[in-house]
């Protein structure tokens, strides 16, 4: 038997959690997701909001309503997707999502261990060898 779409998320879930806290942060599943944050943690002089998508998909709606939630408390808003061999990876939102976009506007986001983080790439998530990868630790 296979299951749910419910059960896959809230895996995931837990996963992403357990993920931050192993990088020094103090995270909190939020349960039934009634709220844009999957995922509160708090680190080092920083918040950070974890929306939890599979898939790597987030509609325009949701989007800005999660992006909208953490600009109202300063917290930073990330998105947690599967990544290859089963890893985790980690977009940092970088903006409103608007009509007629082509891409979704965020680069890769690395936690740290201690509750810190770092931004890998500000080129809307894909490495094409323009300019090489850039980090820029926070």
């Amino acid at each position: 038997m296979s299951r749910s779409r419910y059960a896959i998320g809230r895996e995931f879930e837990y996963r992403v959690r357990n993920d931050m806290a192993n990088h020094g942060f103090i995270a909190v599943r939020s349960p039934a997701s009634k709220s844009p944050t999957d995922v509160y943690c708090i680190g080092v002089g920083v918040n950070v909001f974890v929306q939890c998508k599979t898939n790597g998909k987030l509609p325009m709606r949701e989007w800005n309503r999660f992006w909208a939630q953490c600009k109202s408390v300063d917290a930073i808003p990330v998105m947690a997707m599967k990544g290859i061999r089963g890893r985790i990876r980690y977009m940092l939102l970088t903006g409103p999502k608007e009509r007629g976009m082509r891409r979704q506007p965020m680069a890769d986001w690395i936690p740290i261990e201690g509750g810190r983080h770092e931004v890998s790439r500000v080129d809307g998530g894909r490495d094409r060898g323009k300019g090489g990868n850039r980090r820029q630790e926070r």
